[in-house]
């Protein structure tokens, strides 16, 4: 199987893998109701997570191999490529920090004696707010990314110019909105990144799995 191929299908394993983190991902709602509630929402939270753990490095690889086909000694390939890998650490630290860190907090906050219920409160809420620290630092550094990758595309080619302009679209309003607050990264804001950011992808998955593989990379 073809290099380009192979990171293309990591490209398109990874946003599945991504929509069903969001499908699946649990609301504050969810953890509300009782012992049991907690408890499936809690396995959900991990579930979900896990799988978004796989999907970013599977992500990473994938763009690894985008990177080399575009060619890695080009300035704004290798600058895209440094920045989605500080994404995909920011949003590691994100899923981590939501998906097991939090439950654990919510679990610890409803067993607790009522006096002490506004500790973990307040523990839990300086959680949200490093989710959302290490979401904003990830979906930022990833827009970025995407903006310099699709311009540096083949300019040859519906799907290509497709790509282009999807990506810098995308990229350059997903940093507008977000520097200007326009949107929440909770479960419903993350979630219309996520599939925006796949708008970008598959197209450009399927466009490096149909391209030959390169001697070199430079």
């Amino acid at each position: 199987m073809k290099q380009n191929s192979i990171a293309g299908s990591a490209l398109i394993a990874a946003v599945l893998g991504f929509v069903l983190t969001m499908a699946f991902h649990p609301t504050g709602g969810d953890f509300a109701g009782g012992s049991e509630a907690l408890a499936r929402a809690t396995h959900r939270a991990v579930g979900s997570h896990g799988l978004a753990l796989v999907s970013i490095p599977a992500t990473l690889f994938g763009f690894l191999g985008l990177s080399r086909w575009l060619g890695l000694r080009r300035a704004p390939v290798s600058a895209a490529l440094i920045l989605y890998a500080v994404s995909s650490a920011a949003l590691l630290c994100a899923a981590l920090v939501s998906g097991f860190v939090a439950p654990d907090l919510i679990r610890e906050r409803t067993a607790a004696d009522p006096a002490d219920r506004s500790a973990w409160h307040a523990l839990l809420a300086y959680n949200f707010l490093l989710n959302q620290a290490f979401a904003k630092v990830g979906v930022a550094a990833f827009s970025g990314a995407m903006i310099l990758w699709s311009a540096s595309l083949p300019r040859s080619g519906a799907l290509a110019r497709t790509a282009q302009v999807l990506g810098i679209a995308i990229g350059t309003a997903t940093l507008l909105v977000l520097g200007h607050g326009f949107v929440r990264l909770d479960v419903r804001g993350f979630g219309w990144i996520v599939l925006s950011e796949a708008a970008w992808i598959v197209p450009v998955a399927i466009l490096l799995m149909r391209a030959p593989d390169r001697e070199t990379t430079g």
